[in-house]
């Protein structure tokens, strides 16, 4: 199923035994170059340094965005590259840099709403059957890559649907694996009360506050009132924060409200800097922002 692109990753390539190969010969097609500077040129456009504040990929200026995100998505694209060499997928370049000229010239207001982008929904064919060796959640045709570690490939595994546990599979689209129970459930309308920004179809559980345990409200990505649309991250202040806390880093990287999520934990992990915002959030991340193929 045709990926979807929203925003850009570390510039290493991840051999299939799990080794982290740090070079910026990965990338060699410059995805993480070509992304950076629009990526961050959006955020910086739409969000205060305060509203990005914490994230690990946009603060604290956007000199360290750029710096972020162009590893993160080179790290992405040279992981793609890896994987359609294996015949696991195929990988549009001409398709996703049209995606990100779509994301940089998209309004701000467009990015909160989760507005369509042209270019954005297409640049992956994932060419991978359930039960075969991946890499990659972009790789598996209808499921993700589960079972990655730094030494061992993952397999294709079927999304869970409605209902269905997701302790050891992702949810499919439209759904998010519920806590406590592990169970997937629909993603809930505006308006309705939330705790996690993957609770709310929109991406957004604004006003919620992580360390009182308040819940907030699914709404416009990065709520009411202001521009920002970098929404992952726990609440500060009883407000939405836009930074990424906890292990899942680097998260949309934005517009790329993923592509360092579409990667799974076990191979960020086994290649991801330290960061400050790794012992500072306690709350789950979600998807922010992102150029990573949805994958479901």
């Amino acid at each position: 199923m045709p990926a979807t692109l929203r925003s850009p990753c570390v510039i290493a390539l991840i051999a299939t035994a799990g080794a982290a190969a740090c070079s910026k010969e990965s990338d060699k097609d410059g995805f993480g170059d070509q992304a950076a500077p629009i990526v961050c040129a959006k955020v910086y456009e739409c969000c205060t340094a305060m509203e990005v504040m914490g994230h690990t990929n946009y603060s604290p200026d956007r000199a360290t965005c750029e710096e972020q995100t162009r590893d993160s998505l080179g790290f992405w694209a040279a992981l793609m590259a890896d994987e359609e060499k294996k015949g696991r997928l195929i990988f549009r370049r001409d398709v996703a840099s049209k995606c990100l000229q779509s994301f940089g010239a998209a309004t701000c207001e467009a990015h909160k709403r989760n507005d369509k982008l042209d270019g954005c929904d297409s640049y992956i064919e994932p060419l991978t059957p359930l039960g075969a060796a991946c890499a990659a959640n972009e790789s598996c045709v209808g499921g993700a890559c589960r079972g990655l570690s730094p030494g061992t490939e993952g397999v294709c595994k079927a999304f869970a649907a409605e209902g269905e546990s997701c302790k050891d599979t992702t949810c499919a689209k439209g759904l998010y694996c519920a806590p406590g129970g592990s169970v997937c459930r629909p993603a809930q309308a505006d308006g309705a009360t939330c705790y996690l920004h993957a609770e709310c179809s929109s991406a957004g559980c604004n006003g919620r506050n992580a360390d009182a345990g308040t819940s907030g409200t699914c709404g416009l990505k990065g709520g009411e009132g202001n521009r920002c649309f970098v929404t992952v991250g726990c609440s500060l202040s009883g407000r939405a924060a836009a930074g990424s806390g906890g292990a899942a880093i680097l998260a949309l990287l934005l517009a790329l409200g993923g592509a360092w999520l579409r990667i799974s934990p076990g191979r960020r992990r086994a290649f991801r800097r330290p960061s400050r915002s790794d012992t500072r959030a306690t709350c789950p991340p979600s998807a922010s922002p992102s150029l990573s193929p949805a994958g479901s």
